[in-house]
């Protein structure tokens, strides 16, 4: 419905718009636009369809701060936090896939950080293998751990044990 209310709307306009390009990597992108040092303007960037892929070159380099202020990646604080000492890389590691279970499940985080959840598994939330397979590549993508499938659906792998793997 949205495309052809989109159309509608371009040739109302008498504006004609081919078609969209769809993979691109935003990183790649990003490491190009760098390479040219602005000698060369991408025409699409004011385009409103394509503000989430100006949102991830910008996270890319570094010009979109996270949800606590830093605009580093998770791999790179976790790399700080392992140099100080082991514990906080632990925590910031919890702190992370909690966020991201909460984000994936619709629970509230203080559910995951409650004591009688301490021990309790990831499978035990309901994860299915959409929500396994989401979870796997964010795991790859944020943290370059691979996890295979069964070590995700383990039901000794708890959010804490997960924390300490990385």
């Amino acid at each position: 419905v949205a495309i052809i209310e989109q159309q509608t709307q371009v040739r109302q306009q008498n504006e004609y718009i081919d078609h969209l390009v769809i993979g691109l990597d935003p990183a790649e992108l990003q490491k190009a636009s760098i390479k040219v040092e602005g000698d060369v303007g991408a025409f699409w960037s004011t385009d409103p369809r394509f503000s989430t892929l100006i949102h991830s070159m910008n996270i890319c380099s570094g010009g979109d701060q996270g949800a606590d202020g830093d605009t580093s990646s998770i791999l790179m604080r976790l790399k700080a936090a392992g140099a100080e000492s082991p514990a906080k890389a632990i925590y910031l590691v919890r702190n992370q896939f909690i966020a991201k279970l909460s984000r994936l499940f619709l629970i509230d985080e203080a559910e995951f950080s409650a004591d009688e959840n301490a021990e309790r598994s990831i499978v035990s939330y309901g994860i299915d293998s959409m929500i396994g397979a989401e979870l796997r590549n964010w795991i790859f993508k944020e943290l370059t751990l691979e996890l295979a499938f069964h070590q995700l659906f383990s039901s000794s792998l708890t959010i804490s044990r997960f924390s300490e793997l990385v």
